[in-house]
């Protein structure tokens, strides 16, 4: 008898083993070596949970409340998501991020009240993000999260020439401390320097910061003496898109002029045209591939272009591809009739998951497909012009893998500033959480990229800080020998001269009433007109015209024409709106429309827009008291 029952101890210990380990066949032999330090296991089984999926329809209504039960299920279902369904899950780990903690603690939060009120089970939910960055991941109840944390260049209005005698020689200033013919003369001089076109046979460099904290000021040594030098963000995120479509080509002093603003599988016939382009433009002696702004999509389309534009295409990436059952279920619910306009690589993807929908039900598992792709010590050779590459910040996802296929090209030149740097994890899945309705934006695939960094992006050949980025390659491309890039005025007056030429439209009864006395010196920093650029397309301003009742506001909107999104006409809209919590938040007559405005430590204000199925932020500038 105890024989029997060792011998039965043994068999259900050998079984379990078996199920929740990996076997020699399926752990590391498939995952390339710069992965497996990360993915330690290629294939492992997993429970079954029944999951609801988001496809950006309208998002269920979120309750006021939480029981404990509820609470716990909800933390239950996130734990399971985030450990067979986050790409990120292990290489986190691996960084040393403890997601165990992060659940008992939540679950310790949870078991602590009988009834818990939804907005502070969203603030602990959400606190996972302070743990992480990733571009791609994203939480979402009443408000908004993301673990995005851009590493940005804060510039100052000088730029520098490097001497015969390796010294760094100021050659234009837009700031009166500094003039043309003092020196550079920090010690850590390097740290400061950033290279922009040049004459030939020089080097000029912008003077700047990098910094994941805005930088307003800095002391640094000109002429041997320290001096307060005002930095600003890059003129860059001030360039106006005004294309109403997401491509075309355009001739300019005879250099091809590509702009691609998108690569969402969703615009597949226009992205056709783009790829098939790439045929088209082989024997231009230049071309400027402007991708700034664009947030991404399907990458096979920028590889596809390069292709048809180089030869052969060579991309040194390690990829890895996960799938569970909530991933393949979550493809496999997607409705192909309303996807028509999508490639046929993401219906073909859709077809797939669905037939594996059975099999990943039955045996639940976490399976991880790795690749290498690449030799990056060949280039095409068909292409024997020179591609200069544009981009900003908000290049994002398969904008940056433009960047980062593009560099096979042999006469490549990428100009502009550091891409967004999301691409390390990407291709998100939206899950709602059963009784809080929240959603979970969960990336799928983990891409190692050799020269990007995650919130970093890639960095230029050359960085410029101007709202005329086609025309200064231009000049520099036809005007080698005597070109100078040069500030014409200081970022201050820039920010005036915009607001006043814009495409704004305000009531013509508006005033600006100066905060009384009373007012608290934290709430009356909101009264005036700020002005921004939303993601590089539409004109954004608000004024604060009354501070009263020393917490309450009054405000425009103000918005400008972005063809892009369908705004073809400028307009305005009054707000009315209170001081919370450091706050200022402004809302419409029906509180379908929430505006939040925080001043930041730089003196800029960052507005956060919401109404139903829209949130979007974006930095303002104040420009009028």
């Amino acid at each position: 008898m105890n024989h029997q029952r060792v011998c039965l101890v043994l068999l259900v210990f050998l079984l379990l083993n078996v199920l929740t380990s990996c076997s020699k066949k399926t752990e590391l032999a498939k995952t390339p070596s710069t992965l497996n330090q990360y993915i330690k296991c290629a294939e492992s089984p997993v429970e079954y949970h029944k999951i609801l999926f988001h496809y950006g329809n309208m998002d269920l209504p979120i309750p006021d409340f939480l029981t404990k039960k509820e609470a716990l299920e909800d933390i239950e279902v996130f734990e399971y998501l985030i450990k067979t369904s986050y790409a990120g899950y292990e290489y986190w780990k691996h960084q040393g991020v403890d997601f165990d903690l992060y659940f008992s603690e939540l679950r310790s939060f949870a078991e602590q009240k009988d009834t818990i009120p939804i907005d502070e089970f969203e603030k602990e939910w959400s606190e996972i993000l302070s743990l992480i960055s990733d571009g791609h991941i994203g939480l979402q109840g009443k408000n908004a999260y993301g673990a995005y944390k851009h590493l940005t260049v804060y510039f100052c209005d000088i730029v520098v020439a490097e001497t015969e005698q390796e010294t760094y020689k100021v050659i234009n200033s837009q700031f009166e401390p500094v003039k043309t013919g003092d020196y550079f003369t920090q010690n850590d001089v390097s740290n400061y320097l950033f290279k922009t076109l040049s004459p030939a046979g020089e080097n000029h460099y912008l003077i700047g910061v990098f910094s994941y904290q805005p930088i307003t000021s800095q002391k640094l040594s000109f002429n041997n003496k320290p001096i307060e030098i005002q930095f600003h963000e890059n003129r860059l995120g001030f360039v106006k898109n005004n294309q109403s479509r997401p491509f075309n080509i355009r001739k300019v002093n005879n250099i091809a002029i590509v702009n691609v603003s998108s690569f969402a599988n969703e615009i597949y016939p226009i992205m056709k045209q783009f790829m098939e382009s790439g045929h088209q433009l082989k024997d231009e002696k230049y071309i400027i591939a402007n991708v700034m702004n664009n947030g991404g999509g399907s990458s096979l389309f920028p590889q596809t272009f390069i292709s048809n534009l180089n030869g052969k295409v060579y991309w040194d990436t390690h990829w890895g591809e996960l799938s569970s059952p909530p991933i393949i279920e979550y493809y496999a619910g997607y409705d192909l009739e309303s996807k028509a306009a999508q490639s046929p690589g993401f219906r073909q993807m859709i077809e797939k998951n669905r037939r594996l929908v059975k099999s990943y039900q039955i045996a639940p598992k976490k399976k991880w497909v790795c690749s290498k792709n690449g030799e990056p010590t060949k280039t095409g050779e068909d292409f024997k012009g020179k591609l200069l590459v544009l981009a900003n910040r908000n290049v994002l996802s398969a904008g940056e893998a433009f960047v980062g296929v593009s560099a096979c090209v042999k006469n490549r030149i990428l100009i502009g500033e550091n891409t967004g740097g999301s691409g390390m994890f990407s291709s998100a899945c939206d899950y709602y959480l059963p009784n809080s309705k929240f959603i979970a934006k969960i990336p799928r695939h983990f891409i190692l990229i050799p020269d990007f960094e995650e919130c970093r992006g890639f960095l230029p050949d050359y960085w410029i800080n101007t709202t005329e980025p086609v025309k200064e390659i231009s000049d520099w491309l036809l005007n080698n020998q005597s070109y100078q890039f040069t500030y014409k005025s200081s970022f201050n007056q820039f920010l005036e001269n915009r607001a006043k030429t814009s495409d704004l439209v305000f009531p013509e009864n508006m005033t600006i009433k100066p905060p009384p006395g009373a007012i608290p010196k934290e709430l009356a920093k909101f009264s005036g007109s700020w002005f921004g650029v939303a993601d590089g397309i539409l004109n954004t301003a608000i004024v604060v015209e009354e501070i009263y009742n020393k917490h309450e506001a009054k405000a425009i909107y103000a918005w400008g024409v972005a063809p892009r999104w369908n705004i073809n006409k400028a307009g305005w809209q009054r707000f009315s709106g209170k001081f919370q919590h450091g706050n200022l938040v402004l809302s419409d007559e029906t509180k379908t429309q929430i505006i939040t405005l925080k001043i930041m430590p730089n003196g800029k204000m960052e507005e956060c827009y919401q109404r139903p199925g829209i949130y979007s932020k974006v930095i303002l500038t104040k420009i009028e008291e």
